[in-house]
């Protein structure tokens, strides 16, 4: 029983670190793309995956409590496009 908690422990933080990369480069290509709103482009708007990711891993953060899963979509949201709209 013990070795399957700690596999279970390291598939969760391997689980986490990969929202995290995801979120971080999601959050880069908006970036990207909003520098390229100076040169005519329109900025892109957050997609609901990144802003679902975005608001996982802020579930997370706070210990994984449940209860909170709208505040946290709108924390994520706010983030992300704050992101956009430096």
């Amino acid at each position: 029983m013990k070795e399957m908690a700690a596999v279970t422990k390291g598939n969760e933080a391997t689980a986490r670190q990969r929202i995290r990369n995801a979120v971080k480069e999601a959050v880069a290509s908006i970036q990207e793309t909003n520098g390229a709103a100076s040169n005519g482009v329109a900025p892109r708007e957050p997609d609901i995956e990144t802003i679902r990711l975005r608001a996982y891993e802020i579930f997370l953060a706070r210990g994984a409590t449940h209860g909170d899963d709208f505040a946290d979509w709108l924390i994520a949201e706010r983030e992300l496009r704050g992101a956009r709209n430096p």
